[in-house]
């Protein structure tokens, strides 16, 4: 899993995402500090989720369970990986 060094990502051995990372056998990696180009992708991914999904989803249908909305985000994802063109990554061949 690759993080920036946001508290809510790093802290102790005893801290919370910490301990369920290793819990799930993941490896966790850090974005070197000022390195903005290593978590383009990542910032722009989130940008994109709050825009085409939650922001849509949320206001369309009233979630009362974490994984109706989970099932729907896992929906849309395929959708994202799939089908939705990515104008800015130019594929080299």
């Amino acid at each position: 899993m690759l993080t920036d060094n946001g508290r809510e990502f790093c802290g102790t051995d005893t801290h919370p995402y910490e301990l369920y990372l290793d819990l799930q056998s993941i490896e966790h990696r850090r974005t070197p500090i000022a390195s903005p180009q290593t978590n383009g992708f990542v910032e722009r991914f989130i940008r994109t989720a709050k825009e085409e999904f939650f922001a849509v989803a949320l206001k369309r249908k009233l979630y009362t369970t974490i994984d109706e909305l989970q099932a729907d985000f896992e929906t849309w994802l395929v959708h994202y990986n799939t089908e939705r063109p990515h104008l800015a990554i130019v594929e080299e061949g």
